[in-house]
């Protein structure tokens, strides 16, 4: 009997590109946990003033809010990611070099949106 073959991954992918299909995975379901957190806010905010506030409270402490942090990351990796695989999907970014150069560059790209929505959401003062 012919042996089976195995999955391309296995002699094509470097780790790295392994490393960041993992992590868009990770982020994935990272998100689907967030939705449960999503759905608390949005079921808090139909109850009423006195259940959104009892929310509010809830969200603002601050493991809450590392939480919520940690939400953004994921979202952020994988709404980039996401735009990396779609390039693949449209067979464009596929050489070695061009994978290596989008890698950096999804990376750079979170850190930098990161960095302005944790300052626009955490640290950024509202005047009234």
């Amino acid at each position: 009997m012919r042996a089976r073959p195995t999955s391309p991954h296995t002699t094509i992918y470097t780790f790295r590109t392994m490393a960041f299909s993992l992590a868009h995975r990770v982020t994935g379901i990272v998100l689907a946990f967030g939705l449960v957190v999503l759905a608390y806010w949005l079921m808090a905010a139909a109850g009423g003033e006195d259940s959104y506030g009892a929310a509010l409270a809830v969200l603002s402490f601050r493991v809450c809010k590392l939480l919520l942090w940690v939400l953004l990351a994921a979202f952020l990796y994988h709404l980039v990611s996401g735009l990396r695989h779609l390039s693949w999907d449209l067979v464009l970014g596929m050489e070695k070099r061009q994978t290596r150069v989008s890698s950096v560059l999804v990376v750079l790209l979170v850190l930098a949106l990161l960095g302005l929505f944790t300052w626009l959401l955490f640290f950024r003062t509202v005047a009234p």
